[in-house]
């Protein structure tokens, strides 16, 4: 399950990308996050995109448009997410398996993040659309694993313990031994201008978890990295002072506004696509901005500019990659 996890790692696997953003040449995302609502059903303590919850939906015909241009630019996954969530819009079905038609190989990759509490109200077929299925965990989970069928985790079956406090652990390894899921990973509450000291006390019990295994082969990730992340972030040592992930991962708003980081959705728009073309929006996007006070604590792309700060610009240079 490496491939689901190594968030910092990917990139390493794509030299000829790398080669493309050192020459200064048109380099368009790897991975595009597809926003097809901004509804949310619920609301959830600590959500990250709370800030950008609404009214709007991405229309089919505007969703089939952005994923022709995907496809033409060589985009290798697309994820639809959500400042929302994503299957509140009214076609998501619809638009879900139109991609699926359409796509040669597989490809692009096809991932879901959901709170998975609406899969009964889709067929149990169109999870196997997805390369990957991505379901956030949130008080009370258990809904989550009574009410879902194996199928509806699709191909990738992963369930993420977002938000966890010290004492969910133990809870959230129950729920998801009794589940289909293949994968758990922890994530920390974040709550920015709070304390972090049960960070400290956290550290200990996730290394009680650490290579957790079910007889069947599924494991557990504890992830005790983005914890230690998270209070480096928290006191504003983050390893680096410009964002250079923004070049590989973009999003596309339910507005089709794009913007070139999944945590400024809102605050950097780039352009929109009912006006501009994706091809022509991401070629005048900038290679890099500086992390100022917008860029949000334990953003999307934290691992990947650590990757590329301490591969790339530190001791390892370019020339091991190409």
């Amino acid at each position: 399950m490496q491939g689901y996890v190594d968030a910092g790692g990917k990139i390493l696997r794509y030299p000829e990308r790398l080669a493309q953003w050192k020459q200064g040449r048109d380099l368009y995302p790897g991975n595009v996050e597809l926003d097809l609502s901004d509804r949310c059903n619920r609301k959830c303590r600590g959500c990250h995109f709370a800030y950008h919850h609404g009214e709007r939906d991405l229309s089919p015909e505007l969703a089939l448009s952005a994923w022709h241009q995907m496809r033409g630019l060589g985009v290798c996954a697309v994820v639809i997410t959500g400042g929302g969530e994503p299957t509140m819009n009214p076609d998501f079905e619809g638009i879900v398996r139109a991609f699926a038609a359409q796509r040669v190989g597989r490809l692009p990759r096809l991932g879901l993040y959901t709170n998975a509490t609406r899969f009964s109200e889709f067929s149990s077929t169109l999870w196997n659309c997805f390369d990957w299925v991505y379901c956030s965990l949130e008080d009370p989970p258990r809904e989550i694993v009574e009410a879902n069928p194996e199928t509806v985790f699709g191909r990738g079956r992963l369930l993420d313990a977002t938000n966890c406090g010290p004492k969910q652990l133990a809870q959230y390894v129950a729920e998801w031994e009794v589940s289909p899921a293949h994968y758990l990973q922890f994530r920390p509450l974040i709550e920015p201008g709070t304390s972090t000291i049960w960070i400290h006390n956290l550290l200990n019990d996730l290394c009680v978890w650490h290579e957790y295994k079910l007889p069947d082969g599924r494991y557990l990730d504890t992830s005790r990295q983005k914890f230690l992340d998270y209070l480096d972030s928290a006191q504003g040592n983050r390893g680096y002072s410009t964002c250079r992930a923004c070049r590989f991962i973009g999003v596309i708003g339910a507005d089709g506004e794009v913007w070139q980081c999944v945590n400024r959705r809102g605050i950097t728009s780039l352009g929109n696509l009912n006006s501009e073309s994706l091809h022509t929006i991401w070629r005048n996007a900038p290679y890099s901005f500086p992390v100022d006070d917008d860029c949000r604590i334990m953003c999307r792309g934290h691992a990947l500019n650590v990757t590329l700060e301490q591969r790339v610009f530190g001791s390892v240079r370019h020339g091991e990659f190409f």
